[in-house]
């Protein structure tokens, strides 16, 4: 019985529950649970080395331009009355939604994982006040000031790479796409600044459920099913409903969802998936030149299709992923030429102040807050070998980057779109119990960032 396209039944399905689409059969191993409790500790005290050696560093004169290092942002006590909205939402994801997700419909199970992926991130920023949902995007070192500006797209593209040194932080750290992006939704809104930012969070907010997608199509929908309750609900959540980045994930996620839908759907869908697949991925890197490396799942989902022998989605995904590179470089950007400007302008600025040593430490460690305690545990205890081709693709893609020494600070943004991935290893946490105390900490954490950390995003 082929492993891609033959069906098998799912054990904690609902009455009426389709069937999982089905994947070669996989064996795992538990690991001593004694390990993912030692990782997290070690997170832990990794987290207190970088803040004391990050304040020694300020001391001592290297300008790391951070107040809060390893964060972006300044320590500051803040409790406000609307947090008290998001403990009560804490309190109903970890007493309702873990035993829900074992008994919903799938369909429901992804809507549900949106819903909270949407509601959770939006009342811990929205405690800050409404307006700060908004207000990055309005920045003059943001994208949208530029944006605005535009009178012809074809011409800011094809006058992207020249006029680069003069454009803002953000802008000229990109590919013409971001600035491009906003300058649509700015068009379709009217310039109305808070509902660009609803279709941001919308578009972060579908990460969840386009990662569960994946998960199910490449390791099986119990797998699938167990990391359900905490896709979306990582303490990376605090920079989600702010920043443009988080855009960026949801857009990445879908490629990667889309990829996972074409090595195990039948020929004729694989090609279409296959093609748009890659057309994302071709939108992906007119976002951020560092998407490149964090979408290290589709890579491994692409090297997953050799192995099988899917070679026709492959190449409807390589032709969909010409597509946006292809037009962006008809009308007169370069991406590599966009890219060796962007360098330059990064190491002419504040990264030739940042030391690497540190930053190669800190950002992992930045990163391991943002996925939370159940996802650094779950990455040790992980044995799935198929679901390890997602988050070993972007744990992978995330260490490139990282060595790359052009990640250095603002990762808790930055490596947004690698999250929902990285996420998927709690998969390995099993027992209702366990969920939820794992999915209690992951709340916990967000809270704790939202009441201390004064964060730019």
């Amino acid at each position: 019985m082929s492993g891609l396209e033959s069906e098998i039944s799912e054990s904690s399905g609902g009455a009426g529950e389709p069937a999982a689409h089905a994947v070669p059969a996989n064996t795992t191993q538990s690991a001593p649970q004694w390990i993912g409790f030692f990782a997290v500790g070690l997170a832990g005290v990794l987290l207190g080395v970088v803040v004391l050696w990050g304040q020694a560093l300020v001391r001592r004169g290297p300008e790391l331009f951070l107040q809060a290092p390893p964060f972006v942002g300044t320590w500051q006590l803040l409790w406000s009355p609307g947090l008290w909205w998001a403990l009560a939402i804490a309190v109903l994801v970890v007493t309702w939604w873990v035993p829900a997700v074992e008994r919903l419909r799938w369909g429901w199970l992804l809507v549900g994982s949106a819903v909270f992926a949407l509601l959770w991130p939006v009342l811990l920023q929205a405690s800050a006040g409404r307006e700060s949902l908004s207000l990055v995007l309005g920045n003059k070192r943001a994208y949208l000031p530029t944006a605005q500006a535009i009178n012809s797209p074809a011409e800011f593209l094809s006058t992207f790479v020249d006029r680069l040194p003069g454009y803002p932080t953000h802008v000229k750290g990109h590919p013409p796409g971001a600035t491009l992006a906003h300058w649509l939704f700015d068009q379709l809104s009217g310039g109305r600044l808070e509902l660009i930012a609803a279709a941001f969070l919308i578009i972060a907010a579908s990460a969840a459920p386009a990662a569960l997608i994946a998960l199910d199509r490449v390791a099986g929908r119990e797998a699938a099913r167990r990391a359900a309750p905490f896709v979306g609900l990582a303490p990376a959540v605090i920079w989600i409903a702010s920043s443009p980045d988080a855009m960026f994930m949801g857009v990445l996620a879908w490629s990667v969802a889309l990829g996972a839908v074409a090595l195990t759907a039948t020929p004729r869908w694989g090609l279409v998936a296959g093609f748009m697949s890659g057309l994302m991925a071709g939108v992906c890197l007119s976002l951020s030149y560092g998407l490149m490396l964090l979408l290290g799942p589709l890579w491994a989902i692409a090297l997953l299709a050799l192995r099988r022998g899917r070679w026709q989605p492959l190449l409807t995904a390589a032709l969909g992923f010409v597509v946006v590179p292809g037009l962006f470089m008809l009308l007169g950007f370069n991406w590599i030429e966009g890219l060796a400007g962007t360098r330059t302008a990064y190491l002419a600025g504040v990264a030739a102040e940042r030391p690497d040593r540190y930053f190669v430490i800190s950002n992992l460690v930045v990163l391991a807050v943002a996925i939370g305690p159940a996802a650094v545990a779950g990455i040790v205890w992980l044995r799935d070998r198929l679901a390890w081709w997602l988050v070993g693709g972007a744990l992978f893609g995330v260490i490139a980057a990282d060595l790359s020494t052009m990640s250095k600070g603002e990762v808790e943004r930055i490596w947004l779109p690698a999250v929902p991935f990285l996420v998927l290893a709690t998969c390995a946490i099993s027992g209702r119990t366990a969920r939820r105390w794992w999915l209690g900490s992951q709340l916990s954490v967000a809270l704790l960032l939202q009441v201390f950390l004064r964060s730019p995003w």
